[in-house]
């Protein structure tokens, strides 16, 4: 039915009292499935923001411009700290090493400062069989690193 308001043609609508039950009670049902949908979504998302590298006796090798391949090391892990034994010859080195969490493992650098990171580091990641990653020098990629969970051995520190 139209209606002359102003000069113009209006279309005028008349909604029953059923209708406009209808229609707020749909935008209500409609309002909580995305308001429910949202906190599902939220609840299966989150999770542990950080993950750390398992403690634990690790061998390592370093594959310099992806194909030369540096001698193995022992790595012993203990809580943040790595502790790598460089040829297997006996004691860990000195100073050991902290690692920085990540969501999926950690970056192991001289320090946790911006400019250690960039100076040289690892950004180890897991993987079923240990860990992997870049090598980076001056905040260029040089190579990999494979990080692969052992048995403790004879010649392992700790």
């Amino acid at each position: 039915m139209d209606k002359w308001i102003w000069g113009y043609r209006q279309s005028v609508r008349w909604y029953t009292v059923g209708a406009v039950k209808n229609r707020i009670m749909s935008r209500i049902v409609g309002g909580a499935l995305v308001g429910g949908a949202t906190l599902v979504g939220l609840v299966m998302g989150s999770g542990v923001a950080n993950a750390e590298i398992e403690p634990g006796h690790y061998v390592g090798q370093a594959m310099m411009y992806g194909f030369i391949p540096l001698p193995e090391m022992n790595v012993t892990v203990v809580g943040n700290q790595w502790q790598q034994d460089v040829y297997g010859l006996g004691p860990t080195l000195p100073a050991a090493v902290a690692i920085m969490p990540t969501p999926d493992g950690g970056i192991m650098a001289s320090g946790s400062d911006p400019f250690s990171q960039w100076f040289f580091r690892y950004e180890l990641h897991k993987t079923p069989t240990g860990y992997f990653g870049p090598v980076f020098m001056y905040g260029v990629p040089m190579g990999d690193f494979v990080l692969t969970e052992t048995p403790r051995r004879a010649n392992q520190p700790g």
